[in-house]
């Protein structure tokens, strides 16, 4: 969960968030990214060797990376050399974009070598940890990256990494995947070399560098065992059709087990390390109904990250502060966790479509936790993000699916509690099978790609055979939430209660500002408990509710099901 924490840094760090430049239109797909990165102690400067091996998606003679250009307070990268089989290439360095003047095949392989170095501004957090001790953490999200790497920083362009760390030899480094090699050198250094071969968004990348106790917490097995994670309904020749498409289609290692470990500051050992241990029931919950992690192994890791945790490809950083050693990181632990399925493998193509990120993350954490602990915990946590989307509605009038090019003001509500709202009706209306049947499909289909809303509209359709246009386009297209007023009569004569619903809100947003949906009231009297439930879709509904005797009291949305104020 990116929530912000230094405020300070991140007004200063403002402009590394802006777009570059238009990425729906690339000339190039970045299979394979092999970083050598040369860190010191005697200052910030960092020096890196990328070796970028990609396929050109159309003929032309440039391709264009981001990189940091040097700014006037000295940051930023300055390129000594760029090269294809040894040749120097032509290039300019301006504006973050370098240009490499670059003959380019459709469909045709080429290989080019980058040499720069310089002061990150941003996305490689260069400080010291809450004991005084140095460390380097990076923190690419969301387009953040390109402050340090040689990349086309965007999450539709998804690639496999390496990274190869020398280091003062009393640092150790985590990073992606797994490790290939650890060298002491000469002159107290030494080289990490970490690789991970499933494809990543650059905002997943990652590396940390400081002083660390490591626990191995344990193989966690990686094939679900109780038919959660494919449809036993399904025909046999579909199921099978399903296995034997998954290790191609959804990039994932899935003979594999999960390696599972805990990195914390050594001064935190003991409260990090059973902090971070939560992990061993967090990651079976998700195997069991999402499908097989898709990466080789998992580290929790205690950082210098600006947000409250960032959910980097099978190397998660959680800010420093959060090691506590009791259970208060759970939910966060959760959300973070569920990301290595929803956001790392299976991408939004771009900034807009963040919420098939973050909205399933908050909302698969919050069922995580209505699983250990009950539904009572989960309408708890539906209560207090239904007043955080209200309260802030009232300062922002905005949609979910939002095009601003401020990546930073996507960080909000809209993104995440209310995302998480629309996916709890979503699941209430569809019914838990088909709910968990459209997860693991959309999963499924999209693991190791990009996708967009209507390719996760279409998969909820095609499960539960509704039709869902309307739906999607109320909640996540169009800015707002019903607000209502209730109210209701009993009518003696007629034996039933007499129940008046009106739609409140502004018109904005949706159809002339009303919402379509179904509304569930509780009526209480002597007899009992009876439920109503009614298709609200005028501005004004009334229903009938037939009762012997008068309701002696009244609950609207009993269940916690729809969100409004």
């Amino acid at each position: 969960m990116k929530q912000l924490l230094f405020f300070i840094l991140i007004a200063a760090c403002h402009s590394s968030f802006a777009q570059q430049r238009d990425h729906k239109d690339p000339v190039a797909d970045i299979k394979d990214y092999r970083f050598e990165l040369d860190l010191n102690d005697d200052n910030d400067t960092i020096k890196c060797h990328a070796v970028i091996r990609l396929v050109a998606a159309k003929d032309g003679n440039s391709l264009l990376i981001d990189l940091a250009s040097v700014k006037n307070d000295g940051r930023g990268m300055r390129v000594a050399a760029v090269k294809e089989n040894n040749q120097p290439l032509a290039y300019t360095h301006a504006n973050n974009l370098l240009r490499i003047t670059l003959p380019l095949k459709a469909g045709k392989e080429k290989t080019i070598v980058i040499d720069y170095k310089g002061i990150p501004a941003d996305g490689l957090i260069i400080s010291k940890n809450k004991y005084g001790q140095r460390t380097f953490f990076s923190d690419n999200w969301p387009n953040r990256g390109h402050n340090w790497l040689a990349c086309i920083d965007h999450p539709s362009d998804k690639a496999a990494v390496d990274f190869i760390v020398t280091a003062p030899v009393h640092y150790q480094v985590v990073s992606n995947g797994l490790l290939v090699e650890e060298t002491n050198l000469p002159n107290e250094r030494k080289l990490t070399h970490w690789r991970e071969t499933c494809e990543l968004p650059v905002k997943a990348m990652a590396i940390g560098v400081a002083a660390f106790a490591v626990k191995y917490e344990g193989a966690i097995g990686n094939t679900p065992t109780d038919g959660n994670a494919q449809d036993e309904t399904a025909p046999a020749d579909e199921k099978k059709d399903a296995t034997a498409k998954a290790p191609e289609e959804m990039n994932i290692h899935l003979s594999f087990p999960v390696s599972l470990y805990s990195w914390v500051y050594p001064q935190d050992r003991e409260k990090g390390f059973y902090d971070y241990g939560m992990a061993r029931d967090i990651l079976p919950y998700f195997i069991q109904r999402i499908g097989p992690f898709p990466y080789q192994k998992l580290a929790n890791v205690q950082s210098r990250t600006i947000f409250g945790g960032m959910e980097n490809a099978s190397a998660i950083f959680y800010d420093e502060a959060g090691v506590a050693g009791d259970r208060r990181m759970e939910k966060l632990m959760a959300h973070e966790i569920a990301h290595q399925w929803f956001g790392n493998s299976a991408t939004e193509a771009d900034w807009s479509q963040l919420w098939l990120s973050e909205g399933l993350a908050v909302y698969l954490s919050l069922l995580y936790l209505e699983d250990k602990y009950g539904t009572d915990t989960l309408k708890k946590e539906l209560a207090k993000s239904r007043r955080e989307v209200i309260e802030y509605s009232k300062k922002k009038t905005s949609p979910i699916i939002d095009t601003t090019t401020d990546y930073l003001k996507l960080l909000n509500p809209n993104t995440y509690q209310k995302a998480g709202w629309v996916l709890h009706m979503l699941r209430t209306q569809l019914g838990e099978a088909n709910f968990w049947k459209g997860i693991r499909k959309y999963y499924s289909a999209f693991a190791g790609k990009n996708a967009v809303t209507d390719d996760f509209r279409k998969i909820m359709e095609s499960v539960s055979g509704k039709d869902l246009k309307q739906f999607f386009s109320q909640w996540l297209e169009n800015p707002g939430h019903p607000a209502l007023q209730v109210d209701w009569k009993y009518d003696e004569q007629k034996k039933q209660a007499l129940v008046t619903v009106i739609q409140k809100q502004a018109a904005e947003g949706a159809k002339d500002g009303l919402f379509q949906f179904p509304l569930a009231i509780q009526f209480e009297n002597e007899d009992g408990v009876m439920y109503k439930s009614a298709l609200v879709k005028e501005r004004q509904t009334v229903f009938a509710a037939p009762m012997e005797k008068p309701p002696l009291k009244v609950n609207i949305d009993p269940n916690m099901a729809l969100l409004y104020e």
